[in-house]
């Protein structure tokens, strides 16, 4: 996963997909990304190792993403983006093991919000 921020703000993220029935098959659905870049954008990468995923994911936002952070089942973490904002975790209280499957969200000039797709893990 990718999360192009400016060390204040969220701008975008990409995330690439890989069939685990078939780890040959990629798939990449493009940056989402806002336009109101500048040139202190930078990009953040985290690679997941073989088996993980995202077990709790929050971001820290105000009116426009601040930070992005997430915690996987192999107990690492990632963060990318500013400190302002206020605390808004993923709810994915309907499953009692939660493996985010997807990530979405709502984009303009900046980040402004993100949304979790899930699934119970089996």
């Amino acid at each position: 996963m990718d999360v192009y921020h400016d060390g204040r703000l969220v701008f975008g993220f990409e995330v690439t997909y890989v069939n685990e029935s078939d780890q040959s098959k990629i798939f990449q659905v493009g940056h989402h990304i806002g336009n109101h870049l500048t040139g202190d954008v930078q990009c953040s990468t985290f690679d997941f190792n073989e088996g993980e995923y995202i077990s709790q994911f929050n971001t820290m936002a105000g009116d426009l993403v601040d930070k992005v952070k997430f915690f996987t089942n192999q107990g690492r973490q990632f963060e990318a983006g500013g400190n302002g904002g206020a605390l808004n975790m993923a709810q994915m209280s309907a499953v009692s093991n939660p493996r985010v499957v997807a990530v979405g969200g709502g984009l303009g000039g900046h980040m402004h919000h993100f949304r979790v797709y899930y699934v119970q893990n089996q």
